[in-house]
């Protein structure tokens, strides 16, 4: 748990009070290294942007937008765990102040093609996963702490935000923003005593399978605070899947918040293709990880979960 009576100059209690403006500023890399993204099987002109948020600048309506994108994707884990699936509690983790989100959004040709399955971003599987719940009896909990949003307008919440309602249908008169494809969200706090960056999840549409990254195309730095990743066609390029991507710019956070000791995240043992994507990152399973259990008889009984880490240096 995190420690009581954190001081001002405390690293953690620090960065989550930052603006979005500063906090992407002072640990995220500058847009000027960003790289441009293929779109498979679409017109070189489409694009996707990865915009920074929390959850005073998303919407009712994106917030149920990416609650719906994690029970598509990972629903059916949730439901074969002891856990199960509750979207109210589910819908209240989300909404934690010091969570930021790297939401995906679509423009051009990929935006009007609308949407499909979700896919697990570890590997060509289908399946969904899931990364974000707090181990053991940690499970569905957060940190609050102070947030200030200031990055673009921020939106009015509605009362019934808590309650599971359907969305409403948009307006045609008033100009909607892009759909959203994806997002990764995690949070800086503390885990058993030490700074660490909690990923609590990453999703991504079907659509963008296969989405892959061309190095060493610098794009022009963007003047709002949107990290924008145009599509281009270019030749042998080397490949770097976006899921890697949005885990790379919460390592790269990691790195710049003072004293984090590592990252970490909880990935759903069922879910072979998510470890495998993780383990390609660098992720082993963390020292809290649950370890099985013996029952009698001498019967071995894993749990449903993994911690699973990453450390920051060396």
């Amino acid at each position: 748990m995190a420690p009581k009576n954190l001081s001002k100059t405390d690293p953690i209690d620090h960065a989550n009070a930052k603006s979005l403006v500063d906090f992407e500023r002072d640990y995220l890399p500058p847009r000027s290294s960003y790289t441009p993204y293929v779109i498979p099987s679409r017109s070189p002109q489409s694009e996707v942007d990865i915009e920074l948020h929390t959850p005073e600048t998303l919407s009712s309506a994106e917030l149920t937008t990416l609650l719906d994108l994690v029970a598509k994707t990972s629903g059916k884990h949730y439901r074969a765990s002891a856990m199960g699936w509750n979207q109210r509690k589910k819908r209240a983790e989300m909404r934690l102040r010091d969570l930021k989100y790297l939401v995906v959004r679509g423009r051009g040709e990929l935006d009007r093609e609308g949407g499909g399955e979700g896919k697990d971003v570890g590997g060509d599987e289908k399946e969904g996963e899931k990364v974000g719940e707090k181990g053991e009896v940690k499970v569905n909990e957060g940190r609050v702490g102070r947030d200030q949003a200031v990055v673009g307008k921020k939106r009015k919440r509605t009362t019934d935000e808590d309650a599971d309602t359907e969305k409403s249908p948009p307006n045609p008169s008033e100009k909607q923003p892009p759909e959203i494809l994806g997002f990764a969200s995690f949070m800086p706090t503390y885990e058993d005593g030490k700074k660490v960056i909690y990923v609590y999840e990453i999703h991504l549409e079907e659509q963008l399978r296969g989405l892959v990254s061309i190095h060493n195309y610098p794009i022009q730095s963007n003047p709002t605070p949107i990290f924008q990743l145009q599509s281009t066609l270019t030749s042998n390029p080397r490949r770097t899947k976006l899921s890697q991507t949005l885990m790379s710019l919460i390592q790269h956070a990691a790195e710049k918040i003072p004293g984090v000791e590592k990252v970490m995240l909880t990935c759903f043992t069922a879910n072979a293709a998510a470890r495998r994507f993780y383990e390609r990152l660098g992720y082993e399973v963390d020292e809290f990880s649950p370890e099985p259990r013996v029952m009698r008889g001498g019967k071995e009984v894993r749990a449903d979960y993994m911690i699973l880490s990453r450390g920051v240096g060396g």
